[in-house]
């Protein structure tokens, strides 16, 4: 059954939302310890883990070589319409799929990902890196890139469940991110900028606290992000599809406190659920906008109000509201509080965990 949870690509969540409550402790439903577990090409860790090279070799211990990349020829351009009509030469008002992260409809806004790889350079198809080069240009990119205000990678291995979180905030034009594990040698492998000037320390990207959008899943899925096929195998979604009950957990030492926060709702009987997890934090306006219920993205008149879950549903409005209205209500009720009877918060099954 394939999972991700299904609400956006946030890549950065931008940071707890303004007065959000903590994430409530799972209970009663706890996973079991993982067995120890040692990865294979284990790579040493020869800098302090809250520098940008420590955290890219910790990655690197669980995920392989953390890639760099090019805004321009490594990532394509999320596509923008309204009303159906592709917008190419200025950021509309209101879309037809808005980046739920920023709930913009920027058109220069482009994403792409690779695949991971050994040490030695071989393939690992176990491991996806995808990365999002977030604009808010009214210009196109030139051959010095565009105006990514918010550049994000996040790297997971579907196996063992590890994953990485890295962010850039950059200043000015900027194309090419390299690799964090080149940060501070001098020779970055993309562009002529040291790694250090342009990833942000682990603490800071910690402090953005990513996982109460990526709290169930590290994949998250919209209308926005999946209109983005992969290069590699075009009939598939560019973000990759998770099984239900996958692993999941955050590698890092500046990102150890978020192994307590990620959870999910176990509602016995909940149709939604037989397909995804959905996680406890800031679940409810993603809930709203999949099931057509208001919300405050700036969507056009043609999608505003527009159910988009479950994606094959092929009855009518009458048909949804009789057959899903009562699992998204009862979802509802848990995000806006999650202690009640039956919500069952369960902590996200973390997988195999190394710790050096």
């Amino acid at each position: 059954m394939r999972s991700g949870i299904w609400f956006c690509l946030a890549m950065s969540c931008g940071g707890a939302t303004p007065g959000a409550p903590p994430i409530p402790q799972p209970g009663g439903h706890d996973q079991p310890t993982p067995a120890p577990y040692v990865p294979p090409d284990l790579q040493p860790v020869t800098a302090p883990p809250q520098t940008v090279l420590g955290h890219a070799q910790e990655c690197a211990q669980v995920l392989g070589p953390i890639p760099g990349f090019d805004c321009l020829t490594d990532a394509d351009p999320v596509p923008v319409t309204r009303d159906g009509v592709p917008q190419t030469t200025q950021n509309p008002s209101t879309c037809d799929r808005p980046s739920l992260l920023e709930g913009s409809c920027n058109i220069w806004t482009r994403a792409g990902a690779k695949q991971g790889t050994w040490s030695d350079g071989s393939p690992r198809p176990e491991v996806t890196f995808v990365f999002t080069c977030r604009s808010s240009d009214d210009q196109a990119p030139t051959d010095e890139g565009g105006e990514y205000h918010d550049v994000a990678m996040i790297g997971h291995n579907r196996d063992t469940g590890a994953t990485c979180f890295f962010q850039s905030f950059p200043d000015g034009r900027v194309r090419y991110f390299p690799s964090p594990m080149t940060a501070g040698s001098g020779a970055p492998d993309y562009g002529e900028v040291d790694a250090l000037q342009v990833w942000d320390p682990p603490a800071e990207t910690a402090s953005i606290e990513c996982h109460r959008c990526h709290n169930a899943d590290p994949w998250i899925h919209s209308p926005w992000i999946d209109q983005m096929p992969s290069r590699a195998l075009p009939e598939e979604p560019m973000v990759p599809w998770t099984e239900l009950g996958s692993a999941y957990h955050v590698a890092g030492t500046e990102f150890a406190y978020w192994a307590e926060e990620l959870a999910y709702f176990d509602i016995p009987g909940n149709p939604c659920l037989s397909c995804h997890r959905i996680g406890v934090a800031g679940c409810d306006e993603f809930v709203a906008y999949s099931a057509g219920d208001p919300t405050w993205l700036p969507l056009d008149g043609d999608t505003y109000g527009q159910v988009w879950m479950p994606p094959d549903f092929a009855g009518t409005q009458d048909d949804w509201e009789r057959v899903w209205r009562p699992a998204v209500t009862e979802i509802r009720a848990c995000c806006d509080a999650p202690g009640l009877p039956g919500c069952n918060v369960t902590a996200t099954p973390a997988g195999q965990v190394y710790v050096p």
